[in-house]
């Protein structure tokens, strides 16, 4: 992922708050890209753009709701215990408590590009989980397999 001072758009998109909701599952542990997409898939049955990766990670970061480090994310403790008491009090669907969450920063005045995902690093980020994904997969249907006496 490069760096660039250019800026984009301000108003949370519906995306965010699923965004948000996939990092806030991770349990504040960083991740790379792939587990976002990972943490995405998760929570979600889908896979980020990356168009929604790009804007969504600057406008979280920009809100404060998630920090990023050499190409890895996090959602802060603090952060954390915020929406931890957030859905205390809504006892909302996770989706909805999300991106009311979200909405709740804001308004934004700006959202400094902190990070840039572009097609090809969220394709490379997609290949990795997929195959982590199919690794994983294997050794569960191939121990299955053998514990039922079949390999």
């Amino acid at each position: 992922m490069s760096r660039t001072p250019r800026r984009i758009a301000t108003a949370f998109a519906p995306t965010d708050g699923v965004l948000f909701l996939a990092l806030w599952w991770g349990g504040g542990r960083s991740g790379t890209l792939k587990d976002v997409i990972h943490l995405h898939d998760f929570v979600n049955r889908s896979i980020p753009t990356a168009d929604e990766l790009d804007g969504g990670l600057n406008r979280l970061i920009a809100a404060g709701l998630i920090a990023e480090r050499d190409g890895r994310f996090r959602v802060p403790a603090k952060v954390m215990r915020a929406y931890e008491a957030f859905r205390r009090k809504r006892r909302r669907d996770r989706f909805t408590m999300a991106g009311e969450f979200v909405r709740v920063a804001g308004p934004l005045d700006a959202v400094p590009r902190r990070v840039r995902v572009t097609a090809a690093d969220q394709a490379r980020a997609y290949e990795e989980y997929r195959d982590w994904f199919e690794g994983e997969w294997n050794k569960l249907t191939i121990g299955h397999a053998r514990s039922r006496g079949r390999v």
